[in-house]
């Protein structure tokens, strides 16, 4: 029940091929004058993203937070928000479990080795920029 998320960065002369699977996150900083600025170079893979989010309900997971789960807040799917240029302060963020199951609760949409979560389309296909 266990895998891992991974970003990659590889540079062939001038060009840069960068590889994310999950929410492994890459920055770079660009000059801008003056100043340096942070520049994102992935975009994370969580069920906040609504096409994330659907590609594994339509798979099979139940999207929920811990707190829903344990029927502690209401059921609700108003999650849209674009990491790395918003914050989510209230409280656990999304998750994926399996229907019925207090498990495996992961917070991604895509990793490398997590069998229990490949049954509810969480898999390793990565998202490229170059």
């Amino acid at each position: 029940m266990s895998g891992t998320t991974a970003i990659t960065a590889f540079f062939q002369g001038a060009q840069m091929t960068v590889a994310n699977i999950g929410d492994s996150r890459g920055i770079i900083g660009e000059q801008q004058g003056s100043r340096t600025v942070a520049q994102a170079l992935s975009t994370d893979q969580t069920p906040y993203r609504k096409d994330e989010r659907e590609r594994c309900k339509a798979a099979g997971a139940v999207v929920m937070t811990s707190e829903q789960l344990e029927g502690t807040e209401p059921m609700h799917e108003d999650w849209d928000v674009n990491l790395g240029e918003e914050l989510d302060d209230n409280g656990d963020p999304p998750r994926l479990w399996k229907d019925g199951e207090p498990y495996p609760g992961v917070a991604f949409t895509r990793s490398i080795g997590d069998a229990v979560a490949e049954t509810i389309g969480v898999y390793a296909e990565p998202e490229v920029l170059v």
